[in-house]
């Protein structure tokens, strides 16, 4: 592998292991309960919803007022 391809690999990993790409990550999460809501097991879904909303607001919040807004809306329709 070259020099410039093992820094590039290099900090792709460092970033991943240290939480980086957090609001795509939060994104994911989201998907990830949405999909099981469309399955039927919106319990299953909440833990997703959950860290989604975590991740948002402590990354990049910023740029994630939509997702936030969305996502609290769901948890407070999903509470008892």
């Amino acid at each position: 592998m070259s020099c410039c391809a093992e820094k590039i690999f290099g900090g792709l990993n460092r970033s991943t292991a240290s939480g980086g790409f957090g609001a795509r990550f939060g994104q994911r999460q989201c998907n990830d309960g949405q999909a099981l809501d469309a399955k039927g097991r919106p319990q299953e879904a909440l833990p997703y919803y959950q860290k989604a909303l975590l991740l948002a607001q402590t990354r990049q919040p910023q740029f994630q007022q939509s997702l936030i807004k969305a996502l609290e809306d769901r948890l407070g329709a999903k509470r008892p």
